[in-house]
Order: C-alpha cells, then structure tokens, then sequence
C-alpha cells in the first residue's frame, strides 16, 4: 500500500494529537493520584472565628474563614486599621482613673453625624501569651457618644458607663461634647456630677492606619496575625471516588468535668480536577415554610462551588481561593470605602483570599490551656462565648 504525501502528513498529526491527548491524560491521572489521600491543618483561633463554637467552626466548610482581605486603591492612602491600637487616650480621672485606649466610631460622609464608643477593654489582650488573671481588667469603663437625631431618645443618650468586676454598675448619662472626624476623635475636658461621685474626661485618639501604595495589592488583615492561637484542626478526605469529606476536631483542656473533652464535626463535598484548578461542589438541604400565603413546609437544596488553585510541593498541598468581595458594584465599592476611611471613587479592588496549607502529618489538635478562673471571667464578654460552660 502507497501513502501519498498528504496522508502521511494526516497520520502523523492524528499520531500526534493521539499522543499529546493521552499524554495529557496520563499527566491528570497523575496529579489526581497525588491529590487524593488525607490531608491536615492545624486551625489557629483569630478574629474570624472568635465568638464561634467548635460545633460553628466546624459545621462550617473550610472555605468559611481563614481568609486575608487584599486592598488595591487608585492612589496612596492612608486605610484604618480598627482592629490596632489607636493613639493617643482619653484620660478618665475623679470617682476612677484610667485611660481608655480603645475606639468603635463612624461618621456618615453627607451629614457629618457620628457614634463613637471608647474604652479601656481590648478584647485582643486575651490572645497574649502569658496571659493571667490578674490581667482582667476591673472596672471597665466605656464612653458612648452619638449625634445621630433618629427619632429614639433613648438611643441618641450619651452616657458614660463603669461596670466593676463584683458586677456593680454606675452610669453617667450626660450630653458629651465631643468632635469626631471618622479618624480622629476630640474630647474637651469636662467634669460630670451625679451625687457624691465625680468624674471628669477629656482627651484626644486617633486610629491607627495602614499604608496603602496606589495600585498595589495589599493584605490589611490576615488570619495568621499575631493575636491567633491554637485551635483545632481541620482534615480533608480527597477519595478517588469524587468524594471530599471536612473533619474539624477541637480539644477543649478545661470542660465541664474538668478534663480533656474532644468535640468533631464534618461537612461532605464533591470535588472535581478541572485544568489547574480543584472545584469544591458543597450541596445542602433545606426545610422551609413557604405557600402563596407565606405559610406551608417545603424542601429544597442549595449548592455552592469554591474553585482552589493548588499546587503540591514537598510532601504539602497548597490551595489558594480569591473572591472579589464587591464585584464591581459601585455602591459596595462606596461603603468600603466609608468602612475604610477611603477616598471616594480611589478603591479600585477589594477581595478575600484563602490560602490554605495542608500536610500529610497530622498536628496535634489542642485548645489553649485557659484556667477555670480566667474562664469565668472570660465569658462575660461575647467573644468569648466559644467557651464550654
């Protein structure tokens, strides 16, 4: 048999394509053999997951928390950073002394108006190693200030509260003279009365601020900052059947009986390899009322993919996820903004992205050793209700 020239060429191309696609698929078959196993991550406490049960953390999928905020403006900025330490204090003096250090506080851009809260209490302090009892502090003490007019009086008082560790309480409601920028918050010194007890306030405190490069995508809060400890961990099952499991374990030192107690819980997925990416498919049911009149029992399902970039290296598997949080919507880009003490129209981006790191090895999975004492004060303040009673 004769081949002409021409059918040599269309042989030799099928023979190439046949032999680039198996080679592809050979390479797929390969990198998936070395994605499926089990993987391990330890799981640090931070301020995503604080306030959170193990039950929360763990009913929620991997993707739920863990993430880093990732910033790009049109120009140099100067971004509050509300979780930091302000500068400056207002100094509190008379019936107690202190400095409160500590400020919640915005302003609405048109009118000017504002509510500001300062304080002495930094809920971040209880992350430090090293931390005791004798660190609590006693009394606590928050201004409050608004000039928001919204119709309810009792939500536009100002008032000055102190809240003692024996769970005496004593309030100030005074009208408050104060200036407040959504940066910078002034307070006049002045002296309030209320029976025989005296107390006088008067200062000045900034937030502190990040420094962002135009048109330079920056981390302005992470996970794995300094403040995190450990928590849990978290194992993910990648079966060869498609099958993608989430076990998180959390150990809690100090339970009810006083002795190690070990909570688990679990979520199951559908994983998929597709080009360089690996697809989480999360499926969910759900039961509803529901009828023309708004009234009735349903069922349903809701799904949600989150798409990883991965890459293996050393005995580890990386997996990387970006979500743009506004999408481009002009009205979110606005209120980042605000949030953010921005320029208006300078936000260019604003995403969260997840970098997850998994080993073979499994950590060792243990809650912070926090003594029953400083429990029991620790659960007076909501972000430390992950606390079992």
């Amino acid at each position: 048999m004769k081949f002409s020239h021409k059918t040599f060429l269309s042989l030799s191309s099928l023979f190439f394509m046949v032999a680039f696609f198996t080679s592809c698929e050979d390479q797929s078959k390969k990198i998936k053999s070395e994605i499926v196993g089990t993987w391990f991550m330890a799981q640090p406490l931070n301020r995503f997951t604080n306030g959170m049960s193990a039950s929360d953390v763990g009913g929620q999928s991997l993707n739920a928390w863990n993430y880093s905020t990732v910033i790009t403006t049109n120009s140099n900025q100067k971004l509050i950073d509300r979780m930091a330490k302000p500068e400056g204090s207002i100094n509190v003096s008379g019936f107690v002394n202190d400095e409160l250090n500590y400020m919640v506080g915005w302003q609405e851009r048109e009118s000017q108006m504002s509510y500001v809260s300062v304080t002495n209490y930094d809920w971040l302090r209880f992350f430090e190693e090293g931390f005791e009892e004798a660190d609590l502090i006693d009394p606590i003490i928050t201004i409050s200030m608004i000039n928001f007019d919204n119709g309810n009086e009792e939500f536009e008082q100002d008032f000055i509260g102190i809240n003692f560790e024996d769970e005496t309480y004593i309030e100030f409601v005074e009208k408050i003279d104060y200036s407040f920028n959504g940066m910078t918050l002034n307070l006049p010194f002045q002296t309030f009365n209320r029976s025989d007890t005296v107390i006088s306030i008067g200062g000045e405190l900034s937030y502190a601020t990040i420094d962002i490069q135009a048109n330079t995508p920056t981390s302005i809060f992470s996970y794995n900052d300094d403040t995190s400890w450990e928590y849990g961990a978290w194992t993910i099952h990648i079966k060869e059947d498609g099958r993608w499991i989430e076990v998180y374990t959390w150990e809690d030192d100090y339970g009810v009986f006083e002795e190690e107690e070990f909570y688990t819980d679990s979520t199951i997925a559908k994983w998929r390899l597709e080009d360089d990416q690996i697809v989480v498919t999360y499926e969910y049911d759900d039961v509803y009322f529901e009828n023309e009149d708004g009234f009735g029992l349903g069922q349903g399902s809701w799904l949600y993919e989150v798409r990883y970039s991965f890459e293996l290296a050393n005995n580890a598997l990386y997996l990387t996820n970006e979500d743009d949080f506004c999408d481009g919507e002009p009205e979110c880009m606005y209120w980042m903004e605000y949030e953010y003490g921005l320029e208006e129209g300078s936000l260019e981006e604003i995403k969260m992205v997840w970098n997850l790191e998994f080993s073979k090895s499994a950590p060792v999975a243990r809650g912070r050793n926090i003594s029953p004492e400083v429990r029991s004060q620790l659960r007076k303040f909501p972000p430390f209700n992950f606390i079992k009673n």
